[in-house]
């Protein structure tokens, strides 16, 4: 094989590589998108007491961990939401900043979200989960404090 002949095929060969990563990275900012939207359908749901559209981001088995002075809380979905609805939590509307997010394999994701505001800083690392083509929340460590 000369160099006339295979240059046209090196050339395909490269443009369909091209093509494949530019398609990958596409979907995946269209995942990142999706599921930074579930976090945030989960964050502005909270400041607006909103359980309905909190109740949409959470998976059915989702649980919110949150470490103490006194220890361990655990929250499993229907507690947080009763506390939502109850008016004891969320409320205060809050600044976030997403810090990281990170596609596994196509259905699982994490996402680290600070949250700030009414004087309390929330550090939120979310585990996320796809479930017939749809983002969900399974987990959520939470740490809070007050702002400086």
């Amino acid at each position: 094989m000369n160099l006339r002949t295979s240059l046209p095929l090196v050339l395909l060969t490269t443009l369909c590589v091209l093509v494949s990563v530019s398609a990958a990275e596409t979907s995946d900012g269209a995942e990142r998108a999706a599921i930074q939207k579930v976090v945030e359908d989960f964050a502005g749901g909270a400041d607006a007491r909103d359980v309905d559209r909190i109740g949409r981001s959470l998976h059915a088995e989702s649980r919110q961990y949150l470490p103490t002075s006194g220890g361990l809380r655990v929250f499993d979905r229907e507690q947080y939401l009763g506390l939502i609805s109850a008016g004891k939590i969320g409320g205060q509307q809050r600044k976030m900043t997403v810090r990281w997010v990170e596609v596994i394999e196509g259905y699982l994701a994490t996402v680290g979200v600070e949250l700030r505001g009414g004087g309390m800083v929330f550090l939120h690392h979310f585990g996320l989960m796809k479930v017939d083509d749809t983002w969900q929340i399974l987990s959520i460590l939470t740490l809070a404090g007050r702002e400086e």
